[in-house]
């Protein structure tokens, strides 16, 4: 085993959350870009040849390097009990790769993200170990898995799937874990080609309909947007701070009739529950003629779970959905497309779809209206700091956003929060009434029977 002594910025995924580990001394100098990686200084021995993977048990990373003859092995990037970060090689593979497949890869998310300077879409970092062993390790793990649910809908990206795990051709390395994320790609993209176009088709015979309604007055997207950023650019650094106090919530706990209404909905459809939920929420402000910016935390598992084999595209994973009219807001280029070419096949009316993946705080800055459905009991709290992105516990909170439907047996959380000034507390509540009148005009199709909103919404 070999003790990581010196580090610079670093990105690991820890529990469905986002923990930073900076050291003081090469904080700025450690944070390169992928294009920008100068690897000339590296041992040529040992040079990173695919990304990293989370495995499920520990808080650990899984890499794959590469040595000049082509043999490659596996090693586990995980922290012990006294804190330090090692590699603890678990798979002497004697497997070969297409390298230059992989650096097309490499070479196509760095160049399609679109990333800018901070971001944490592709970030890498320098390891020096005690024997003055120098390591460059990816950590972009989870712009893959953000691409996976892209690869559903635009069949170009194929070839990206296929260069990253065709040649693997047998199970994980990681053997008996719970997720198995290639498998779990294989199903949404073979989901895609067996239902994508139905599904599509589907949603817009049945929301167009609601949102289209004639009652509703869509907005001007170009007409000017109330100040809520001190008047600064919103592509610079946002001065605005948005802490707890200017937030106010609406709790929802989905339960009983209703989500068995939404069950069937969802057998009926042949789609996921975030879909549905993410296409009603991200567009309805618009025709209610209130719409500012909105802001969809998509639970994270949904990425993960095998039920999940058929979601086409509206559900993000650990993407956060972020819609405002400013283009230069935009982070990726290549998620925003193909978000915005999934909006438009479904013939409405909007400007553009943002996908952004930020920490917790800049994303209450950037937004006035956000989604959160979680299986999580708050017991109708919200916990002090959980808006605000801050940690509680030394930890990110994304955990509280990592159940699906699916996993649910008697409840789903659906929190809505709102700045207040850019929403009152009336136009929050009649967009979450709305929701749930579009899943009544729906369930009414079916000659289903459903709660009445007004039965299901508490009131903080």
């Amino acid at each position: 085993m070999s003790e990581i002594i010196d580090s610079g910025i670093m990105s690991f995924q820890q529990k469905q959350s986002y923990d930073y580990h900076m050291s003081l001394t090469h904080a700025g100098s450690y944070e390169i870009m992928l294009l920008d990686l100068d690897v000339s200084h590296l041992d040529p021995d040992f040079i990173p040849l695919s990304v990293n993977r989370l495995f499920y048990e520990n808080d650990s990373f899984r890499t794959i390097f590469t040595r000049k003859d082509g043999e490659t092995f596996q090693q586990v990037l995980k922290m012990n009990e006294q804190n330090n970060y090692y590699f603890d090689v678990i798979d002497q593979s004697r497997e070969h790769y297409d390298g230059s497949r992989i650096e097309a890869l490499l070479s196509t998310i760095g160049c399609t993200m679109s990333v800018s300077a901070g971001s944490l879409l592709a970030r890498c970092a320098i390891v020096t170990f005690k024997n003055t062993m120098v390591r460059c390790v990816f950590f972009i793990h989870h712009v893959i898995a953000d691409l996976w649910s892209i690869l559903i809908i635009k069949k170009q990206f194929y070839a990206i799937y296929d260069s990253l795990f065709a040649n693997q051709g047998r199970a994980d390395g990681l053997m008996k874990k719970k997720y198995n994320m290639i498998d779990y790609a294989r199903h949404q993209k073979e989901g895609y080609d067996l239902n994508g176009a139905r599904s599509i088709t589907y949603w817009h015979q049945k929301l167009a309909p609601v949102l289209m309604n004639p009652s509703y007055t869509p907005v001007n997207l170009n007409a000017e947007i109330k100040p809520g950023f001190d008047g600064a650019d919103r592509s610079s650094t946002i001065s605005k701070k948005l802490d707890h106090g200017d937030c106010g919530f609406l709790v929802s706990k989905i339960e009983g009739g209703l989500l068995t209404s939404i069950y069937q909905l969802l057998e009926k459809s042949n789609t996921g529950f975030m879909a549905l939920f993410n296409t009603i929420f991200s567009l309805l402000p618009w025709y209610n003629g209130v719409f500012k910016r909105v802001l969809i935390a998509s639970p994270v598992n949904n990425r993960l779970s095998s039920n999940l084999k058929s979601v086409v595209g509206l559900c993000g994973g650990a993407i956060y959905t972020y819609l405002d009219p400013d283009l230069s807001l935009t982070v990726s280029r290549l998620l925003s497309q193909a978000y915005f070419d999934i909006l438009k096949s479904l013939k409405y009316t909007i400007t553009d779809h943002h996908i952004f993946e930020l920490d917790g705080q800049l994303l209450r800055e950037r937004t006035d209206l956000f989604l959160n459905i979680t299986s999580k009991e708050f017991e109708n709290t919200i916990p002090e700091r959980y808006y605000t992105g801050e940690a509680i516990q030394g930890k990110r909170i994304y955990y509280a956003m990592q159940c699906s439907v699916f996993e649910q047996e008697d409840h789903i959380g659906m929190i809505i929060g709102y700045n207040k000034e850019f929403y009152t507390r009336q136009e929050a509540a009649g967009i979450m009434d709305s929701v749930f009148r579009v899943i009544e005009i729906l369930e009414s199709a079916f000659d289903q029977p459903l709660s009445k909103p007004s039965d299901l919404i508490h009131r903080l």
